[in-house]
């Protein structure tokens, strides 16, 4: 069911493969769903068939969407994260505490800290980074 599924193509930022993995299991979904409501029992081997393969994309979309990271519980909404943040941490240049780096719904990046605090509010040498 590669018309569905978007996870796994190279074109697709990795701020945005765990959103376009969970919408792919949605729509996988609901489109089982809709093929059980249209076509009754007894159904032909054409329709078992489809009903299979798209029965074996949510069993594949479950494990993607299982494997991926909750996100931490300060964390402002709306601001994206890499796909793969716990293991992407950089260092802050001021006071080389871990940052994870998250972009805000505008485009801006900001650092977060590993508990999804904003680092600006936390660095000690923030005044640094204030544009005037």
């Amino acid at each position: 069911m590669d018309d569905l599924s978007m996870a796994g193509r190279s074109n697709v930022r990795d701020a945005d493969r765990g959103r376009v993995a969970r919408g792919d299991l949605y729509l996988a979904e609901s489109k089982l769903r809709a093929m059980r409501d249209r076509w009754p029992e007894p159904r032909l081997p054409e329709q078992d068939l489809a009903m299979a393969s798209v029965a074996a994309d949510i069993e594949r979309l479950r494990v993607i969407v299982a494997s991926l990271p909750e996100r931490p519980a300060s964390m402002p909404p709306g601001v994206e994260l890499p796909h793969d943040w716990q293991q992407r941490r950089s260092q802050c240049r001021s006071c080389g505490a871990p940052v994870i780096w998250g972009t805000y719904p505008s485009g801006k990046r900001a650092p977060f800290d590993p508990d999804g605090t904003n680092h600006f509010a936390t660095c000690p040498q923030r005044r640094e980074w204030r544009k005037p």
